[in-house]
């Protein structure tokens, strides 16, 4: 089974004392040294992601105080510390219980800008400072833009823009009923009624709950930065609740809580409208299949698939993070929407998945070359390597 989260290390140790004269400037006096390791797969724009607690690190390096949360920078650097970026996109999430004199933990994403190839190693510098001084904060442009109380398709809904399109959710459904791409084409296109004209479209459908459309769920924001926007859904009755986390590229799903087997299905409209002629989808195996053709199978690992359509050089792809043997399907529905799911036997009703947690990611790659295709896919999931260093001290 794959690993479904990032591995990070880091050594306690007494702090490493250094020249200041390889220091950011004065007025910041500890900085951590994060080695970030792209594994066996290209990365493209990646974010990577790392928990931190500096409490811990702190009491570890022998060192006490209260954490400045505003005063985090991050620089990218060389394996020698020459500076690469001295305004290294990133993003802090507090933990739910953070305090800054007690528990100083949460998670920080860092964006690994460019390509990064296959088993190449980034290096960052992450200040911080300890007591009450007040800090600027650096005005990265956001890469992710969140705006709340807006109204699409009968529902308040979250707008979330990204570099590769733009998503709405419905805060009562717990889904997307609309993922646009750059150029306005709507790969989901939920609308209410019409059944598959409309309101049987999608991403997610569990089965019971977390669809567009439905009213059986509450939503909130629980982080949003430059970097990544963070939605909590929970049913009504609490049974069943998820994570969404929307990066500029990507979105991934996390199954917390489930109330019974659940499937996970794409249902909607590649590029903006089903079209029977030029519609095709593609799975790890690499054979295209034209959209007209059914199929009912467990998809052996790794099991992702994407749509596309002949007229666009765009495609979206769904995966699957943990390989299971549950069966898959597909089938076209009236011509009118794909009928796409992790765990659903062809053509109705069983739902075979039961994994908590479980993870799922979508995004919109902006190639329909299947080489390309597949670098931006593993680039979206796979998991990176992080290492922390001890606490240096100026």
């Amino acid at each position: 089974m794959r690993k479904v989260v990032l591995a990070a290390l880091w050594v306690a140790a007494a702090p490493i004392v250094e020249a200041e004269n390889t220091w950011l400037k004065r007025g910041w006096q500890y900085r951590v040294r994060l080695t970030v390791n792209a594994g066996q797969y290209p990365r493209i724009d990646k974010p990577a992601e790392v928990r931190l607690n500096f409490t811990e690190m702190l009491r570890a390096a022998g060192l006490d105080g209260v954490f400045n949360t505003r005063s985090l920078r991050l620089l990218e650097v060389d394996e020698q510390d020459r500076v690469i970026d001295r305004h290294a996109v990133m993003q802090f999430n507090p933990d739910e219980n953070f305090s800054p004199a007690a528990n100083a933990s949460g998670e920080l994403i860092a964006l690994l800008k460019g390509r990064t190839e296959a088993n190449e190693t980034r290096n960052f510098h992450l200040y911080f400072e300890l007591g009450s001084r007040r800090y600027s904060t650096f005005p990265y442009r956001p890469l992710v833009k969140v705006e709340d109380e807006v109204q699409h398709e009968g529902q308040a809904s979250y707008r979330i823009q990204t570099r590769r399109g733009t998503y709405l959710y419905h805060k009562q459904g717990g889904g997307f009923a609309s993922l646009f791409d750059l150029d306005g084409n709507d790969w989901i296109g939920y609308r209410p009624g019409g059944r598959a004209a409309g309101e049987f479209r999608g991403i997610p459908n569990l089965g019971s709950c977390f669809h567009p459309g439905y009213t059986n769920s509450t939503s909130r924001i629980v982080h949003q930065g430059p970097l990544k926007a963070t939605i909590y859904s929970e049913t009504n009755d609490k049974a069943w609740a998820a994570t969404w986390e929307i990066f500029p590229t990507y979105a991934r799903m996390t199954v917390l809580k489930r109330g019974g087997n659940y499937w996970f299905l794409y249902e909607g409209t590649p590029g903006g409208k089903l079209d029977l002629d030029s519609d095709y989808l593609v799975t790890a195996s690499g054979q295209q299949q034209p959209i007209t053709e059914s199929w009912a199978a467990d998809m052996p690992g790794p099991e992702w698939i994407y749509f596309g359509d002949t007229n666009l050089r765009r495609v979206l792809y769904l995966v699957h993070h943990q390989d299971d043997d549950a069966p898959d399907q597909y089938w076209q529905m009236n011509g009118e929407m794909t009928v796409f799911g992790f765990g659903r036997q062809y053509r109705c009703c069983e739902k075979y998945l039961d994994a908590v947690p479980n993870q799922f990611t979508i995004g919109l790659a902006e190639t329909s070359s299947h080489a390309a295709v597949v670098e931006r896919i593993n680039s979206s999931y796979q998991p990176l390597t992080v290492e922390i260093s001890p606490i240096e001290v100026r």
